[in-house]
């Protein structure tokens, strides 16, 4: 036994530093690369934006779908009208506000699930009311839930928010969204902004691969970027 000891030890020791080798045969379980998951898209409900990305009109599991715009142009309104599309499809969706109000999205939501301008929505809330509630009965659609998050959340935080979700829930999350990423706090110091940045979004798309979802996110420009207003797009 000692022996045995001795020797299951030394390959222990023998193992350090060596990578996790997952390459396979080409041709092993081929029938993964012709399913009908090997590329699962999750649509926008935008037409000229789904048209965008090809045959299979949105974004695939394990990809990141970015709107960078300037302040007050419109990018939560994109995201909120996105979401409700993609609620109704049948999509199970988190989104995760990192600024502004909870309940500002919420009638944004609303608004586009029932067809009625935000402006009108007190004025006509009992149809606006009847209207959810034949939303919320319908049997095609997915699930939609949203959370505040404080400025400076950490992805591993989201992590966590998506487990979570997902057994409260009972449902796989396919479409997180984040409002906005450069709200995330990178956990580890950098020089400069943009590095911080970039080294967020690219843990934000190995986030999406590893839970096998699709995130639409958004971030603010410069101001002497020159972007078209995103709620112009919308028009």
């Amino acid at each position: 036994p000692s022996h045995d000891r001795v020797i299951e030890k030394i390959k222990k020791v023998s193992n350090i530093g060596k990578v996790k080798q997952d390459a396979i045969d080409i041709f092993d379980n081929e029938d993964e690369v012709f399913s009908e998951t090997s590329r699962r898209a999750v649509k926008t409900g935008i037409n000229f934006i789904d048209n965008a990305f090809g045959t299979n009109g949105g974004i695939s599991f394990g990809e990141i779908f970015v709107c960078l715009s300037g302040q007050g142009q419109g990018k939560t309104s994109l995201m909120s009208v996105i979401a409700a599309n993609q609620y109704k499809a049948g999509e199970n969706i988190l989104f995760v506000l990192l600024e502004g109000k909870r309940d500002d999205v919420r009638r944004k939501i609303f608004s586009h699930l029932v067809g009625i301008p935000i402006s009108q929505l007190v004025a006509n809330k009992e149809l606006a009311q009847k209207r959810l509630k034949v939303v919320k009965e319908n049997p095609n659609t997915g699930t939609l839930t949203i959370t505040r998050m404080p400025d400076g959340t950490k992805l591993s935080q989201i992590k966590k928010l998506i487990e979570d979700t997902e057994i409260k829930t009972g449902k796989k999350v396919t479409a997180l969204h984040l409002d906005y990423y450069d709200c995330l706090d990178w956990e580890i110091p950098t020089n400069s902004e943009f590095t911080s940045q970039s080294l967020v979004v690219r843990a934000m798309d190995n986030m999406a691969e590893y839970y096998q979802l699709a995130i639409f996110t958004a971030c603010q420009a410069g101001k002497n970027a020159n972007i078209a207003p995103v709620l112009t797009l919308l028009s």
